[in-house]
């Protein structure tokens, strides 16, 4: 299965900040992530310029890039990266016309030099939409004075994958450990790297495609035989496991091995204890909903759940899923007989507490909040249904399962009941194990069992219609005993205005603009058409909601000026 990253953005420059020091490259883990950090006295914004006349001076340097479909060949990589196509294909070792496999850890050499690149995007970060163009900084860096001293000729930014280490990254590229620590201004008692920021790999020679291949995982430590005359009881409240994961592998099916080792290459994988530690003994004090408990692993809060039963399917998606209204799984676990995901967290919960007639407790959502959140989830079942191979449908879409982030910014969660929506000869898949929540499941489906996008639209529409009235989709059914197309044709059709007012969230206050409040009941009408094929596709919605959410901006930026 490969999946399509979503770049719209073909803008590269490679770049060290320019600040003129001699000092080594401080590594500064999760800081490179927050967008509104401005800090320049650090390598936040990018690497430093570590020459006299830096600005001027450029370096050959490398980076590490994993293939994605599309871009997993020679030619797509070198043009996204800005890299010599010939002297790719050298360095990994491959003719200029081959194609990697997903995942493939490629070499790229660049041409490393200091660019100012502060303001050249004259856009707000949250105000990114298809089709803008920006300029993206990669970050490379030139070896210092003290490090040319030293022999080191070369500085690779390596981008670190869930599960690598300073001293594995090290033991990749035949690189002393200390040095590596002290080239990002790392110690041994301060060595912890995160996913996806970058490590500076200093090299006396060139990288070669050799060290891409990630060497074999360690053989498991033996296990101590108890000594016959060992109590059965254990002094501590559990029995501690040296490594509980290699421990049940040994002791399951073929499949089973297959998913550890398939994960074992991508995903954290999570001694139980670890996860005992992050959440108290899974403390009460922890828990959130059903068996979700909130951890802090590492500093940082995650969400870790425990299932039961055959969760490969969930966890191969979620782990070949990369986007940014998707919930992210960044690791698991498996201890007696029991799985354990960690997701990141939603700071904010999910939809369902924002929305049901929540403003006793002050959980109001304005309106272009609202606009945003149905732009996000819309942009992440697009993903979804037009950028994974082979296409596929979440079926549980509803407002418990899109979870807010700290910015409100929403992200589709739980996707127990995915699955693919291929077609056989032109014609829907067919199931008879019809499974969801009542209200939001498509007519073709309860009557037929056929499975298709068509199906997440439908749902989508209910939970448009949720969001603008504030009300589930039971409580609408039984207050208006009526059908929903009935509630739609009111508003859209017979009293107009007035039963627009009497159908929009009561928590709004009458602040919205009633024009585009008409705009999205159409947009839910056009959603729930008995006919799936009358149904638009997510892509088309999300060109639909982009337009109506960049009025609403517009709308609440003026009506800010005029109060």
């Amino acid at each position: 299965m490969s999946f399509l990253p979503v770049i719209h953005v073909f803008a590269i420059f490679l770049f060290s900040f320019c600040s003129l020091i001699l000092a080594q490259q401080p590594y500064v883990g999760k800081a490179t992530t927050n967008c509104s950090n401005t800090d320049t006295s650090t390598s936040v914004l990018g690497y430093s310029c570590n020459r006299q006349k830096a600005q001027n001076h450029s370096c050959q340097a490398y980076l590490t890039f994993r293939s994605q479909p599309p871009y997993n060949s020679v030619s797509a990589i070198s043009a996204l990266l800005a890299s010599d196509p010939s002297q790719l294909s050298q360095i990994n070792s491959v003719f200029e016309n081959a194609t990697f496999e997903t995942n493939k850890l490629v070499l790229v050499p660049v041409n490393c030099s200091c660019s100012a690149l502060k303001n050249q995007n004259n856009i707000r970060t949250k105000n990114l939409y298809s089709g803008t163009r920006i300029t993206v900084p990669l970050r490379c860096a030139c070896p210092t004075k003290n490090q040319t001293a030293m022999s080191v000729n070369y500085l690779l930014s390596y981008l670190v994958f869930p599960g690598d280490y300073v001293s594995s990254i090290s033991n990749r590229f035949n690189v002393n450990t200390e040095s590596t620590l002290e080239a990002n201004g790392l110690s041994e008692q301060n060595s912890v790297i995160y996913p996806f920021t970058t490590l500076l790999v200093p090299l006396q020679d060139r990288p070669s495609n050799s060290q891409t291949i990630a060497p074999p995982p360690p053989p498991p430590s033996p296990t101590a035989s108890p000594a016959p005359t060992s109590s059965n009881k254990s002094s501590d409240g559990f029995k501690e496991i040296e490594n509980p994961i290699l421990k049940e592998a040994e002791e399951e099916s073929e499949d089973f091995l297959k998913i550890i080792s398939s994960i074992a290459q991508s995903l954290k994988v999570y001694k139980f204890r670890e996860l005992l530690d992050a959440t108290d003994g899974f403390s009460p004090s922890c828990w959130i909903e059903g068996s979700v408990y909130r951890g802090t692993i590492n500093g940082y809060l995650a969400a870790i759940k425990r299932l039961n039963g055959d969760v490969s399917k969930e966890i191969d998606l979620l782990n070949k899923i990369n986007h940014s209204n998707i919930i992210r799984l960044s690791g698991v676990c498996f201890n007696d007989g029991h799985w354990y995901l960690v997701y990141e967290y939603a700071v904010n919960g999910p939809l369902s507490d924002w929305i049901y007639n929540n403003s006793s407790d002050g959980r109001i959502l304005s309106w272009t909040q609202r606009i945003q959140i149905i732009f996000d989830v819309a942009r992440g079942l697009n993903y979804l249904h037009s950028f994974t191979t082979p296409s596929h449908v979440h079926k549980d879409i509803k407002c418990s399962n899109i979870l807010l982030d700290s910015d409100f910014r929403a992200k589709i969660a739980k996707f127990g009941l995915a699955r693919t929506a291929e077609w056989q000869e032109g014609q829907f898949s067919l199931t008879s194990h019809i499974v969801g929540t009542r209200g939001y499941l498509a007519p073709e489906y309860l009557e037929n069992g056929i499975v298709s996008t068509k199906l997440d639209v439908y749902a989508f529409g209910v939970l448009v219609l949720e969001i603008m009235t504030g009300k589930d989709v039971a409580a609408l059914y039984e207050e208006e005993n009526m059908q929903l197309s009935d509630v739609l044709n009111a508003v859209l059709h017979e009293e107009g205005q007035e039963r627009l007012r009497h159908s929009m969230d009561p928590s709004l206050l009458g602040n919205y603009p009633s024009e585009l409040a008409v705009f999205m009941f159409k947009l839910i009408d056009s959603c729930l058409k008995k006919d799936p094929v009358g149904r638009p596709a997510m892509d088309e919605i999300v060109q639909y909601v982009s337009r109506t959410l960049n009025t609403s901006l517009t709308w609440e930026s003026s009506k800010s000026i005029s109060g």
